[in-house]
């Protein structure tokens, strides 16, 4: 089964602000999960996408990057049909 993940932020890894050294721990073992299943990621920005690549060493050619929302359903049908995917829900 195919995984595609999105983010809007990686704040927790770069600013020290708002988050407890636990919360930043726990935060960054989720994300090291879920890294590992996705085939592909969607962000909204261009610093979203920079923060993959600089803390979770993750492919340019496995990010897409969105500026405008309302392009996301073509977007995942587009990987979906790549990736031999049924349906995108």
């Amino acid at each position: 089964m195919a995984v595609i993940v999105h983010s809007h932020s990686f704040d927790f890894l770069s600013s020290w602000d708002g988050y407890s050294w636990i919360k930043r721990h726990i935060l960054n073992l989720k994300w090291r999960r879920m890294i590992r299943r996705a085939d592909h990621f969607i962000v909204f920005d261009r610093f979203t996408a920079e923060d993959l690549m600089k803390y979770y060493y993750i492919p340019k050619s496995r990010i897409v990057t969105l500026r405008d929302a309302a392009a996301l359903d073509a977007v995942l049908q587009e990987l979906s049909a790549g990736m031999q995917m049924d349906k995108v829900c």
